[in-house]
């Protein structure tokens, strides 16, 4: 009795231990599985991704070409009755690269001030000289490049609407203080009075 009685018993714990691993199968099987969804998921997570970085991209590219034909447009009407867009371009694009400075600031700033000096018959050599200066300025002032191109911006806006006040004058008087020396010895006035002025 004591043998059949253990026999019974490891007739139990044998199919006991078939159950086990049948089910230890049907786990790993299970986990199999999901682990696949779980990588269908994260290729698919990454294509998305993926997608919309490059629709980012291609969304960055339409804009720095809308804005590049903009200027364009801009330095147009103020050299086309003289050296002509292409020229122009090339000219702005000098005094970019040997000023270090953004070109479409440079751009913007050659455009604007053409627009306020139309009545003096300023020439194109005489803007882009005036151009440069500026860049130059903000160089001797040690402006970052971000601070250059905010500075040309700021004065390309003041240009624009005749007077140079609010915050174009505290960006200018901020980044470029060699222009503000100029513009005070020119004008024979002390920085303070020319804030006066503002």
């Amino acid at each position: 009795r004591l043998y059949v009685a253990i026999d019974i018993d490891g007739g139990k714990a044998a199919r006991a231990l078939k159950k086990m691993d049948k089910n230890l199968a049907k786990t790993q099987k299970s986990a199999m599985s999901l682990q696949k969804s779980f990588s269908r998921l994260n290729g698919a997570i990454g294509l998305f991704a993926g997608a919309n970085i490059f629709g980012g991209m291609i969304k960055s590219m339409v804009g720095l070409v809308d804005s590049y034909q903009e200027l364009g447009g801009r330095i147009n009407l103020v050299a086309e009755a003289t050296v002509g867009l292409t020229q122009a371009q090339e000219d702005l694009n000098q005094v970019a690269m040997d000023t270090y400075t953004a070109y479409d600031a440079v751009g913007s700033l050659y455009a604007r001030l053409g627009m306020a000096t139309k009545e003096l018959g300023a020439t194109h050599d005489q803007l882009v000289g005036a151009t440069q200066t500026v860049a130059n300025t903000l160089r001797l002032s040690g402006a970052s490049a971000q601070e250059a191109r905010s500075s040309m911006l700021q004065l390309s806006q003041a240009m624009a609407s005749g007077k140079l006040a609010g915050d174009e004058y505290r960006s200018i008087s901020e980044n470029n203080v060699a222009l503000m020396d100029l513009l005070a010895s020119s004008l024979g006035k002390t920085r303070g009075e020319l804030k006066k002025m503002s």
